[in-house]
């Protein structure tokens, strides 16, 4: 893509709310929650998933030099080089695109970079990516969220682990893999830390008002 206005945001958070909602949707004990519960645990957490997603894919691309370093996935189908393309922010805010860099342009020579480096090395299978996946929405889902939507996080992830372990133990024939586990841990390490300083960033966006728009959900839009 070498243009981003509204309409490439609005078709870019449309087919990651849905993109996370199918996947959600595959996993067998989620479908099980109760609506409220799933619905919270998607709002709080399909920008997230997106996040490790995207990078992996990116990772897996450049491992393959398929895609050269600085360029990065987007969605399943379009990717974006962020030194050159032209963002337009007119439609939501008074300030210019100059102005507004440190609020909306990703930290892409530190975490992002750290994280697709880190990703190229783990090489991670897709069971493995899935349970980085899992892990990184949950424990958000269950740190932002109290009650049955803690709950169900918690219960979810304890099932996952447990199903990593077989996997590990039946598939793969090892009980030993600590080192391995450490590996996909320090990633989703580092996707954390960015999501942090994305939401503190919002923050102070919101409390200097340099937005001009409005979200009915706002809580579903604090990574963006």
């Amino acid at each position: 893509m070498k243009y981003i206005g509204k309409n490439e945001y609005i078709m870019f958070w449309e087919k990651t709310f849905l993109s996370a909602a199918h996947w959600f949707s595959e996993i067998p004990e989620f479908a099980e929650l109760d609506l409220d519960v799933k619905i919270e645990i998607l709002k709080s957490t399909w920008m997230v998933r997106a996040r490790l997603e995207k990078l992996a894919e990116t990772a897996d691309l450049q491992r393959k030099r398929e895609m050269s370093s600085g360029v990065y996935m987007l969605t399943d189908d379009s990717c974006v080089e962020l030194e050159k393309v032209e963002v337009d922010l007119s439609w939501c805010t008074n300030y210019s695109t100059e102005q507004m860099q440190f609020y909306c342009l990703p930290d892409s020579d530190t975490y992002w970079k750290e994280s697709v480096e880190a990703l190229i090395n783990l090489k991670p299978t897709n069971v493995e990516l899935n349970f980085m996946l899992i892990h990184l929405c949950l424990c958000d889902a269950g740190k932002r969220n109290r009650g049955k939507v803690q709950e169900a996080a918690d219960s979810l992830l304890q099932i996952q682990c447990d199903n990593l372990h077989d996997y590990y133990s039946k598939s793969r024939n090892t009980s030993h893999y600590s080192g391995r586990l450490a590996q996909m841990m320090k990633v989703n390490k580092l996707i954390e830390k960015g999501i942090r300083m994305r939401r503190e960033k919002n923050c102070i966006a919101k409390l200097f008002d340099v937005f001009s728009v409005d979200f009915s959900h706002p809580e579903m839009f604090d990574l963006t």
